[in-house]
């Protein structure tokens, strides 16, 4: 090993696929293709991924259809309690 891979002694791996990568796709990835990528990319062991943007649908240039249900499923679908959901959306989170 040379000394470049000697000075870290960890590796944090940040996947955030589900968010930022999904955005690039010309056509809208179905909530169900998003939550079995999420449930996949959790099974690899991936200790933080960004599952969604937090963005309000009215900030985004081009929204996709029904963003803020597609947000509401996909958070849902992680254990996000509808009063979670509801206090962030409140103060503008999502």
């Amino acid at each position: 090993m040379d000394a470049r891979h000697q000075r870290y002694k960890r590796l944090h791996l940040h996947e955030v696929a589900p968010r930022d990568g999904l955005q690039n796709e010309a056509a809208f990835v179905d909530t169900d293709a998003k939550i079995a990528l999420i449930d996949a990319l959790s099974a690899c062991g991936y200790a933080k991924i960004e599952v969604t943007s937090f963005t309000s649908p009215g900030r985004i240039a081009r929204p996709a259809p029904a963003l803020g249900a597609d947000t509401d499923t996909v958070l849902e679908s992680l254990g996000v309690d509808a009063a979670t959901r509801d206090d962030w959306r409140a103060r503008g989170v999502i």
